[in-house]
């Protein structure tokens, strides 16, 4: 419809609002099923995929016919004006449905753009402009991710991935402060991140370099110890290569330390978010298996386990990380989400440039 403006929500709660006014989406299955159809990205998504995963892989027998109630009241609330099948919002596809919307309209997307573009500024050396970057995406976050669908499989893997990535951005957040000079905010950040996930090395070393830089190098010591005991009780690995330098410099007071890193130094100590697959790309493992399909794990490259256990033991397999803007496929596919928005609005030259530009 001209003149609206649709924004959907899945940092918090599941929400949608149009103008500004948040829109009554009815009972939790069919917040989930809007859940599902926003995690597809504008693609359609078959009706059995929608059945397994509204009723946790066991659905009724009529579980389709569920579905299509939820779709029409659904398509009712986000798309009054356009009760069609075809066009509109909701889209009736041969095996399924597809939601469309602009990749600027979801909170996942923006708040992934965000830190791409912190990232991004880090590597120019443009630190106001990251953090900046990194204040406003994770300024979107309005509580546990998907909060409302926790019982929901789908949801629990999304949410997982969506914390993994927060975590990461709130460690660019600290280390920005650290290498502004803002060394006991970057300290207090760096004890949350701790707090919040024990086993991320990365934060621990964040919290290692804030210490040191506050003049605390014995406490930075134990703070090395205290993850190193976590690491072993916990997971039974040791300190990667990298922790284990960085304990090197603490002991011998490199000057390293003291100074703000070199802007390539900054940007690989930057936590890179993993762009969402379907599963891992595998190598080999030590008995010749792939590794099981599944979210992309926190760590870039992770040990099988069978591998000599250590937090640097042979990777099972890689993740290459990149912003959805980088990719042409991503950008042919917001392109053609954003003309199939448009043409319902009425917007025909919108959605003909749009068309053009994918």
């Amino acid at each position: 419809m001209a003149g609206e403006h649709m924004r959907y929500g899945l940092l918090g709660p599941v929400r949608a609002h149009r103008d500004g006014t948040d829109l009554d989406l009815g009972p939790r299955q069919r917040r989930a099923l809007l859940a599902r159809l926003l995690l597809a990205d504008a693609r359609p998504v078959p009706v059995r995929e929608l059945c397994d995963a509204l009723w946790r892989g066991d659905p009724p027998t009529g579980a389709a016919s569920s579905v299509r109630a939820h779709v029409s009241r659904l398509r009712s609330v986000l798309d009054p004006n356009q009760p069609g099948r075809t066009s509109g919002l909701l889209v009736s596809e041969p095996t399924g449905y597809r939601l469309t919307f602009a990749p600027s309209e979801l909170d996942v997307h923006r708040f992934e753009s965000g830190v791409a573009r912190a990232r991004s500024a880090l590597t120019r050396g443009d630190l106001a402009g990251a953090h900046a970057a990194t204040d406003g995406a994770l300024d979107l976050w309005r509580g546990s991710p998907l909060a409302d669908l926790d019982d929901y499989a789908f949801a629990r893997d999304e949410a997982a991935r969506l914390v993994s990535l927060r975590q990461d951005a709130a460690e660019l957040r600290a280390l920005l402060l650290l290498r502004t000079g803002q060394v006991e905010e970057a300290l207090d950040a760096a004890e949350r991140l701790v707090a919040d996930a024990p086993l991320r090395e990365a934060s621990w070393a964040l919290r290692v370099r804030a210490l040191y830089r506050a003049g605390r190098a014995a406490e930075a010591l134990q703070c090395l110890e205290r993850f190193r005991r976590t690491l072993d009780e916990e997971l039974g690995l040791e300190p990667s290569p990298a922790m284990k330098e960085l304990h090197t410099a603490v002991l011998r007071h490199s000057e390293d330390l003291l100074g703000p890193e070199q802007p390539s130094a900054a940007a690989d100590a930057a936590p890179a978010a993993p762009v969402r697959l379907s599963g891992s790309v595998p190598l080999p493992g030590a008995a010749g298996r792939p590794a099981a399909p599944g979210p992309v794990p926190e760590l870039s490259a992770t040990g099988p386990t069978d591998a000599p256990r250590t937090a640097g033991a042979e990777p099972t397999g890689y993740r290459l990380t990149f912003a959805p803007s980088e990719l042409d496929v991503h950008r042919f596919e917001s392109g053609v989400a954003r003309a199939r928005s448009a043409l319902p609005r009425g917007d025909l030259a919108g959605a003909h440039a749009a068309t053009d530009g994918a």
